[in-house]
């Protein structure tokens, strides 16, 4: 073979075409130890339609058996909603660019009243803590917010109560096609342009726990969009429902639970039974029959069995607790803790080994998602509850000030309220308390920032000091002897 025919066999012609057309990204190629990974990128919205009754059942199981993702729920409410809630403070404006002092003071206590569970919830069983902890409790193990408005008489003083929903009354399967550019995918109706129209819930019987329908065939309640709260952290650009915050982890879960399972029943054999009885013809006799026909073996601490004539004693050594049991565990909680976006320390509760400096480290990383999450809570539940309490209280004359009601025509103006999560102290409140007031000093920052990073209303604060002085300068000490000085 000549050189010249040798070099395009080599490297030119279809071979070497074919040979170029996987260079680039090594993730992309077909290889064998990449074979079943697949190549074909779904729309969001594809993958969570095929997946999400499944991973919602699976999730909902961890939440009620595993301990790990009963914790990761717990850490959610813990941070995101906190021991008071997230709290509103008005800042409506004047006309003359000041504080509209009176009417955020009448705004701020028509809403404390609206809190309490007799208003706030429509079946008076859930304050509004109570019901921003529930929010939150389905959003991290069903992925979705489904709340509804209900207004009128039959929602109280302000006319306007919430109404939680099982986002499962959401069939993902329910799609279809309508005229004018309509659409519904996963029971949510939406225009040409994306915008929900309504929210089409499952009918169901509501005296049955098991949300069986009232028909025989599947049926839908249509509900308007503007009565609905959906909310989900949408990721991916043409999202249109939510899925379990703990989907990434949820399989690594159930395996470790199953391997807990599995090496506690094996150190629980090792640690009662001594040993097996065999006998010439290799049968196991244990301990008789069920009525099954299986053999039931019993573990008891420190049995041995007599022997009879022709049987051997074959001892039983599984050797567990294992030795690589605490550091498997620990290797498989750090990959959930990165699955969950949370710390180790966090969802193990395990502070073996930490220093200060590095837990200093993880804590102030995780607490900025926490409050990532705050802000999402915030803007696409606590917001919308607020505006639709706002325009039924204005409506319903419940707002007032000196006797005159807050007029509807001002509602825009009453809306610009500030929302304040919970903030967490460090361990050294010293350290903050002199950090904080150098910042004032220097003048970059205020008081009411630092306030507001212990998780107060600077407002209220400020009120019960200018009500505490008077009170602390009017109280004299008292001497030894009883007498004032």
């Amino acid at each position: 073979m000549g050189i010249v025919k040798y070099i395009k066999g080599k490297f030119g012609g279809k071979a070497g075409r074919r040979r170029q057309s996987y260079r680039g990204f090594n993730a992309a190629k077909a290889t064998r130890l990449l074979n079943g990974w697949t190549t074909t990128a779904e729309t969001p919205d594809s993958a969570i339609k095929g997946g999400l009754v499944a991973l919602v059942a699976r999730a909902r199981d961890s939440y009620l058996n595993n301990p790990f993702a009963r914790r990761f729920v717990g850490l959610c409410r813990d941070n995101i909603v906190g021991p008071v809630g997230v709290k509103m403070q008005a800042r409506a404006m004047g006309n003359d660019g000041q504080p509209d002092t009176k009417a955020n003071t009448a705004i701020e206590k028509a809403w404390k009243r609206w809190c309490r569970a007799e208003t706030c919830d429509i079946s008076q069983r859930k304050t509004w803590i109570g019901m921003q902890n529930q929010a939150i409790t389905s959003a991290a193990v069903d992925g979705e917010i489904l709340a509804r408005g209900i207004v009128g008489n039959v929602a109280g003083e302000f006319q306007f109560s919430l109404q939680h929903l099982d986002p499962a009354l959401l069939d993902p399967g329910y799609c279809a096609e309508l005229s004018d550019g309509r659409y519904i995918r996963m029971s949510i109706e939406y225009d040409r342009y994306g915008r929900a129209l309504a929210y089409h819930l499952k009918q169901y019987d509501t005296s049955n726990a098991g949300y069986v329908s009232n028909f025989n065939g599947r049926r839908y309640l249509p509900i308007p969009a503007d009565q609905i709260i959906h909310a989900f952290t949408d990721d991916q650009v043409g999202q249109t429902r939510g899925y379990p915050w703990m989907s990434t982890v949820l399989d690594m879960l159930k395996m470790l639970d199953a391997y807990f399972e599995a090496a506690v029943t094996a150190a629980r054999g090792g640690a009662s039974k001594m040993g097996f009885i065999t006998t010439d013809d290799g049968e196991y006799r244990g301990d008789g029959e069920d009525a099954d026909g299986a053999t039931i073996s019993e573990f008891e601490p420190g049995l041995l069995e007599t022997l009879a004539r022709g049987e051997a004693f074959t001892a039983f050594d599984p050797r567990y607790p294992h030795e690589m049991f605490a550091d498997f565990v620990k290797d498989c909680l750090r990959q959930i803790a990165s699955g969950l976006n949370v710390s180790y320390t966090g969802i193990s509760g395990n502070l073996e080994g930490v220093s200060f400096s590095s837990i200093r480290t993880g804590v102030l990383e995780e607490r900025e998602h926490w409050k990532s999450l705050q802000n999402w809570f915030i803007e696409n539940y606590c917001r919308p509850v607020y505006e639709m309490w706002l325009s039924n209280a204005l409506l319903a004359g419940a707002i007032v000030v000196e006797g005159r009601r807050l007029r509807i025509d001002q509602e825009e103006k009453y809306l610009n309220v500030f929302w304040q999560g919970r903030r967490w102290p460090w361990v050294d409140p010293l350290k903050d308390i002199a950090t904080h007031t150098k910042a004032v000093e220097l003048g970059s920052g205020t008081v009411s920032k630092a306030i507001r990073e212990q998780g107060e209303d600077p407002e209220e604060v400020f009120a019960e000091r200018a009500w505490e002085l008077p009170l602390l300068a009017a109280t004299k000490p008292v001497d030894d002897n009883g007498g004032q000085e």
